[in-house]
């Protein structure tokens, strides 16, 4: 009987999680989450297409709350090199992002140009244009019959929008700011009308090596998200880099996660990286078995020469 009751306990609780996310698709089209937002950065920011002198593709799927039914699982896919101005890059942005019965998918082309500061510095800024196709299947949830929120489908339809950037990079730093989403489309159904949210991102990070320490390098990262009508988040993460070959570290996540890190370099060219997190917001780790993420990143380097500074951390 106890048993029983603790499933019961569970069931609901992670109903209510699924809920609540749903609800804040539907109402603002929430952002996805990444663990591993050093590998995303192109999804967020366009001028950073182009920036690692390579034409580079990185897959990355993340399944958030394992154990829990309809949980939300995310796939990207990113393109991006300079053209045959090396100041100028263009890239290529893809997301699927599911959770419950709500479905949101997106493209972007992405342009940037790039302009030296000095001997050190390279500024870009960039622009992208595309838009997402949504579709939220409410009426699909079970547990939460006569609840007006859930009581009618949203129509799949496609909302254009475009976003801009800037980033600014050396080999051991880097620093941008982003807004993807620029237009704040109405979302309306027969019952509602409410409009998209805007969203701004920060990130910066490094390199820094360990003095004596030649084979050893530490890689922090931070990313602050600011969306209208959610809290601020931010994401910290420190990686240590061994040989140029291993990175192994952890992350954190305001209100919401802590986790770690591990990445391989199999080729100068190739990187294979997983990442798993914990959810302490809302005591959610109880009734699921954590987040995990994986990407695989390739460059492919002009003329096939592997450039001076290798690999290419950022």
């Amino acid at each position: 009987m106890i048993q029983y009751k603790r499933r019961f306990v569970q069931r609901g609780i992670a109903l209510g999680m699924l809920c609540t996310l749903v609800l804040s698709v539907a109402s603002a089209q929430q952002e996805p989450i990444y663990t591993n937002f050093t590998q995303n950065t192109l999804n967020v920011n366009p001028a950073y297409a182009g920036s690692r002198d390579a034409l580079t593709l990185t897959v990355l799927h993340r399944s958030q709350w394992v154990g829990v039914e309809g949980a939300p699982m995310t796939q990207t896919l990113t393109l991006h090199t300079p053209l045959i101005s090396e100041r100028l890059g263009f890239g290529f942005s893809a997301m699927n992002d599911k959770i419950g019965p709500s479905n949101t998918a997106q493209a972007y082309i992405d342009l940037a140009y790039r302009q030296p500061l000095g001997k050190t510095f390279k500024l870009a800024i960039g622009i992208k244009g595309g838009g997402r196709v949504f579709q939220n299947n409410l009426t699909e949830l079970n547990g939460v019959a006569g609840d007006v929120a859930f009581a009618e489908d949203e129509n799949s339809r496609f909302l254009p929008n475009v976003g801009a950037g800037l980033y600014v990079s050396s080999e051991g730093f880097y620093f941008g700011f982003s807004a993807p989403r620029l237009l704040k489309n109405n979302l309306r159904t027969n019952a509602t009308s409410r409009e998209e949210s805007l969203t701004y991102h920060v990130i910066t990070g490094g390199v820094i090596p360990m003095g004596d320490l030649s084979n050893i390098k530490l890689n922090p990262a931070a990313m602050v998200q600011v969306e209208s009508g959610s809290p601020v988040a931010m994401h910290l993460m420190m990686n240590m880099i061994i040989k140029d070959k291993f990175e192994i570290g952890g992350m954190w996540r305001s209100g919401d996660a802590v986790g770690g890190l591990i990445g391989w370099n199999i080729l100068p060219s190739l990187k294979l990286g997983y990442s798993f997190d914990y959810s302490y917001g809302f005591q959610s780790f109880t009734y699921n078995g954590g987040s995990h993420e994986a990407f695989l990143r390739f460059d492919w380097f002009k003329q096939n020469r592997i450039p001076a500074v290798t690999p290419r951390y950022f």
